[in-house]
């Protein structure tokens, strides 16, 4: 249908977009200037894979702000005479997407700040998202870092869902204080479907009623820690006493990361692997059919997959890095450090396993991700960016 409407010339332009957003603010009481004031939201780069763009700005006409992605930034210059927009920033690696040399990434990160320098002398407001201290599949990490200090520093507003971002992001570069605004990550409550059962699960993929399953979910990543944590299958089973069984569900990030996953787990009956895309229907029979769900990431800030696990009630065994993020039911979460041979991860599983088997304290993790379902944290989101205009 999109291509349709392309091909005839059906797609708004960006200044079209603009014009029609500050028309549905009218509609909602609000005006581009004036006692109640609405704002126009760019969001760059639009991911339509990931729900949480639209989770994130789910409530943003309620509070004076019509939100849109733009495709390429220079398109900015294209807003209507006097309207001044506010530039949100999300995954900002993305504008290494195409290049293959640290000499590339560098001329990608100040061809990229420039477009910013221009837009912010012209009026407009930058705010950005900060989603991890680095990409998961940085391949210029050096350059990486020096791309965040630079929009970490030129940036109006700095949004952090996790607490403790701007000291674990210390060592790399600095998060101003006066720039910024804690709102949390979205849970997934409402977004995934949630209605079928635990023993459907189990049956539909072949998993044994009394088996403890433990799930990862997600793109395959180094820096997600899956292959520190299969590398410890050994140590697992033999504190469950072999009922243990691991769920992966997802694709490497490359040929080589996922020969070294198959190295870990061919072979293994106690390994069931999805590497098929999951769409959102499905994503329920998965950490349904789960007891625990394990996110033992060595690099990161926040998770869809931590707050998808909550959603559904689902006791997580993570690094303590996400401590802070689950304030309210860390004593439901099982934390481990990270560092040589992941220590603490089994113990930690111990722990998850448990809760598992204790219904009030899952319903306590599905209640706390309730209390953070999209609306009520977009609402939360848009009210502290306003006081802050």
């Amino acid at each position: 249908m999109l291509n349709q409407l392309e091909k005839y010339g059906s797609v708004r332009s960006f200044t079209e977009t603009c014009m029609d957003g500050a028309l549905a603010l009218a509609a909602e009481g609000y005006n581009l200037e004036g006692r109640e004031k609405g704002y126009l939201l760019a969001f760059y780069p639009e991911d339509k894979r990931n729900p949480f763009q639209h989770m994130l700005y789910a409530s943003a006409f309620q509070n004076g702000f019509a939100c849109f992605p733009v495709g390429r930034l220079d398109d900015v210059a294209l807003a209507p005479d006097g309207v001044k927009l506010i530039l949100h920033l999300h995954w900002v690696h993305r504008i290494f997407d195409t290049v293959e040399t640290a000499a590339a990434a560098k001329a990608a990160s100040w061809q990229f700040l420039n477009l910013l320098d221009n837009i912010q002398s012209s009026g407009h407001k930058l705010l950005w998202t900060i989603h991890n201290r680095v990409s998961h599949e940085s391949v210029f990490e050096e350059e990486e870092y020096s791309l965040r200090s630079l929009i970490a520093a030129r940036a109006d507003f700095l949004h952090i869902m996790n607490p403790e971002s701007a000291s674990l992001c210390a060592p790399h570069y600095s998060v101003p204080a006066d720039k910024t605004f804690i709102v949390p990550h979205p849970s997934y409550t409402g977004v995934y479907s949630n209605y079928m059962s635990r023993s459907t699960a189990r049956f539909q993929l072949g998993l044994g009623e009394n088996e403890t399953v433990f799930l990862l979910f997600g793109k395959m990543l180094p820096q997600k820690g899956a292959r520190e944590f299969l590398a410890r299958l050994d140590s697992l089973q033999a504190a469950f006493d072999g009922d243990a069984r691991i769920l992966l569900v997802g694709r490497s990030s490359t040929p080589e990361f996922t020969e070294e996953i198959l190295g870990l787990t061919a072979g293994r009956p106690d390994v069931l692997s999805v590497r098929s895309f999951v769409d959102d229907q499905n994503v329920q029979l998965y950490f349904q059919a789960a007891d625990v769900v394990m996110c033992p990431y060595i690099n990161g800030l926040n998770s869809g997959v931590l707050m998808t696990a909550a959603s559904f009630g689902k006791p997580i065994v993570t690094s303590r890095d996400f401590k802070a993020v689950f304030e309210g039911i860390e004593d439901h979460i099982a934390f481990f450090d990270t560092g040589p041979g992941m220590k603490g991860v089994v113990q930690g599983s111990l722990k998850a396993a448990a809760t598992a088997k204790d219904p009030e304290a899952c319903n306590t993790i599905k209640a706390w991700a309730e209390s953070r379902q999209p609306a009520l944290v977009s609402n939360r989101f848009f009210e502290a960016l306003r006081s802050r205009l």
